[in-house]
């Protein structure tokens, strides 16, 4: 029986990692959204958190006069640099991660008007 129960407490430590995981999510792209409100105004056209029909979402999209801008918004805990064309935050490799914002764009699209973008926090 507390054999059962480790492994449960073990499954109920992950669920509560996870959901703090996608509430930080969502307030980042809260925030994303709120920074991107302005285009409105200089005739953007925007879109939040939009499911991609294979599976997974886009974070934000904004449609203006020059275009198509995929957003992908990340909160990272350390500070981003680049250093020999690989994305880093602290001493991890985040190219993965922002690689997975070209798949994204790449499954969007049918345009090569569609521009990229990475909001890094």
């Amino acid at each position: 029986m507390a054999e059962v129960a480790s492994v449960l407490q073990r499954k109920a430590e992950w669920a509560a990692k996870r959901a703090e995981t996608f509430e930080a999510g969502g307030l980042g792209e809260a925030e994303v959204a709120r920074a991107l409100a302005p285009l409105t105004a200089e005739g953007w056209f925007l879109l939040h958190d939009r499911d991609l029909p294979a599976g997974g979402n886009v974070d934000h999209v904004a449609v203006g006069p020059s275009g198509v801008a995929v957003v992908d918004a990340k909160a990272w805990s350390y500070p981003v640099r680049v250093s020999n064309g690989r994305l880093y935050t602290g001493k991890f490799s985040k190219t993965y991660s922002s690689g997975n914002t070209m798949n994204m764009y790449r499954k969007t699209h049918h345009s090569n008007s569609i521009r990229k973008f990475n909001v890094l926090k």
